[in-house]
């Protein structure tokens, strides 16, 4: 069994980082990923969303982040292992991590970057009658934005990710509607105003879903029941839909470790440390002050993480801080 420096749990833009940069520190580290491939909710949920608050880019689409990570990683000697979703972890000289399957990892240190876990976009809260036709003309996710060419397309929710899908399908459909439950939206105010400023945009606010059906011409029949007014329920046509209510999500990892947690999310210091040794945690999963879920505070947050387990690992090692200061290691001797 090969022995890592360090295991970097979650295979998604922040774990893709953690392990590069410490690769570029001399250490050895492992991507262990639970899904089939590594680029988490950028690369399998949101693809083609312009992510427009990473520095450096006025904005990049997520597979375009993720694979630009992807082919950082890959000037490294960072191993990966996907399909595996940790089971059990047990701590002698080294951290040995076991997989549902059986597989087997030891390392001397643990970073753990797995967001808020396994995800699963919800649903539209509404009873459909005809599900095998009308589900394959709901998304949850925009893949392939080329589908909503000349379509009109009803987009439900009102966070950032709503909006966000609403502005890029919008540029390709003949009509675009945003339906929300409030007059007022959780997502970047100049992205809505954006939105906004489209001709071809509807807002319908404030609404809710109470059904849907398909019509003789193949379109989606929304009823929609407003919220402030006792007034007759409102029809919406239109040919596709994209329904983004947020996810449910589960963190199994949480039963496989015994890191202190509040409210689900990791505890860490400022040093990204939770309170086992050499166990780090960082992203999505932690809570500390001033966190905040942004993937470029993930980066740094994993860069924290590194230094700090770098130290503690080598402590005679005189590590330089940024890469300016240092050259690609060699790892051909390891």
């Amino acid at each position: 069994m090969t022995n890592y420096d360090v295991a970097i749990i979650g295979g998604g833009p922040v774990g893709m980082f953690a392990a590069s940069f410490s690769a570029l520190h001399g250490a050895k580290p492992i991507i262990l990923e639970s899904l089939a491939e590594i680029g988490g909710q950028p690369k399998m949920i949101y693809p083609e969303k312009d992510i427009t608050d990473i520095a450096g880019f006025s904005k990049v689409s997520g597979e375009d982040i993720t694979s630009q990570l992807l082919e950082q990683v890959q000037s490294y000697d960072v191993a990966i292992k996907t399909n595996f979703k940790v089971s059990t972890i047990e701590e002698s000289e080294f951290y040995t991590l076991k997989s549902e399957l059986g597989d087997l990892i030891q390392a001397k240190s643990i970073i753990i970057a797995t967001g808020n876990g396994s995800f699963n976009p919800k649903k539209l809260p509404v009873k459909i009658s005809n599900p095998t036709t009308i589900e394959e003309k709901i998304y949850y996710s925009v893949s392939e934005l080329e589908k909503f060419t000349n379509k009109a397309v009803a987009v439900f929710g009102g966070g950032d990710s709503a909006i966000d899908w609403a502005n890029m399908v919008a540029e390709v459909a003949d009509h675009v509607y945003l339906i929300h439950r409030r007059d007022k939206f959780r997502a970047m105010s100049y992205n809505v105003e954006q939105l906004k400023s489209k001709d071809n945009v509807t807002f319908v606010t404030p609404f809710l879903p109470k059904d849907v059906a398909l019509t003789d011409t193949n379109q989606l029949d929304f009823t929609l029941k407003q919220l402030k007014a006792q007034t007759e329920p409102k029809h919406l046509l239109c040919d596709e839909a994209i329904v983004s209510y947020g996810f449910n999500t589960t963190n199994h990892l949480l039963s496989a470790i015994d890191v202190d947690t509040e409210r689900g999310f990791i505890c860490v210091d400022e040093t990204m440390q939770t309170n086992l040794k050499n166990v780090f945690a960082v992203g999505d999963s932690i809570t500390r002050p001033g966190h905040l879920p942004l993937i470029t505070l993930g980066f740094g947050e994993a860069q924290v993480a590194v230094t700090t387990l770098m130290k503690q690992l080598f402590s005679d090692n005189n590590m330089a801080v940024h890469s300016t200061s240092l050259t690609k290691p060699d790892n051909s001797n390891n």
